[in-house]
């Protein structure tokens, strides 16, 4: 099926060659494996701002409704930025992280063949009064107006909303709705391709010692079939990388 585009088009999507997905290293792993990426259910995120419009009911002529597509929604967040301390930070207080390095012409073409309808987007950083403020008020759901929980655009514009805090995440992220309603904390999309096909690169957590880094590249290389792939630590705190002379 095609895939749709909210606030950027299919050549914008592509203009960039890379696209970038932080996850634990077990996660990845599986991920590789079985060959698909893992869609979540929104209302399983952390952050309470970012799945209010999935839980929160919707009043309409004095009436309450679910938002439509709670149980059929599921997203995967990727980010546009290569490398972040703050991603590392998160991930190394508990495990291993690692960042792949996705094709985006290959993402999508693996996207376009599902059955589900898919939806690609930028996400929009907001303050949290105006998250919090009546749907009218956003700025982001201007195009939306009149306001219909009928909308597919507003449906899914709302998933696309997020704090400003983490506006360095510089996140899009692609949807997938289901058909039916289903009691799913995730779904996993298939990619009917060798994982190397679709993954240009890996990157290691910088945290990792030296035998750990050699460690993880040999099971890439070896077990996963990425002998060729560029597997390296990441350059975050490599102070080789630092000049020790200081020109006045």
């Amino acid at each position: 099926m095609p895939v749709n585009f909210i606030n950027m088009t299919e050549a914008e999507f592509l203009q960039t060659r890379l696209i970038y997905k932080n996850m634990p290293l077990e996660n990845a792993l599986l991920s590789l494996k079985e060959k698909y990426v893992w869609f979540a259910n929104p209302v399983e995120w952390t952050d309470p701002f970012e799945k209010k419009f999935i839980k929160g009911n919707y009043k309409v002529k004095g009436t309450e409704h679910c938002y439509p597509w709670f149980s059929q929604i599921f997203c995967a967040c990727f980010t546009q930025v290569s490398t972040s301390e703050a991603y590392w930070n998160i991930y190394s207080q508990k495990q291993i992280g690692v960042t792949l390095k996705f094709n985006r012409q290959k993402l999508l073409e693996a996207l376009s063949k599902s059955n589900h309808d898919v939806y690609i987007g930028p996400v929009q950083y907001e303050k949290t009064n105006i998250i919090n403020s009546p749907l009218s008020l956003i700025p982001f759901l201007k195009d939306c107006i009149p306001l219909n929980l009928n909308n597919k655009l507003l449906r899914v514009k709302l998933i696309l909303l997020k704090r400003k805090s983490y506006e360095y995440e510089k996140e899009i992220r692609i949807i997938i709705i289901k058909k039916n309603k289903t009691q799913e904390k995730g779904i996993k999309l298939p990619f009917q391709m060798e994982p190397n096909k679709i993954i240009d690169s890996i990157t290691i957590d910088p945290h990792v010692g030296s035998c750990m880094e050699e460690f993880i590249k040999s099971i890439f290389q070896n077990t996963y079939g990425f002998a060729k792939l560029k597997i390296q630590k990441s350059y975050l705190y490599d102070e080789d990388r630092c000049s020790k002379i200081i020109s006045l």
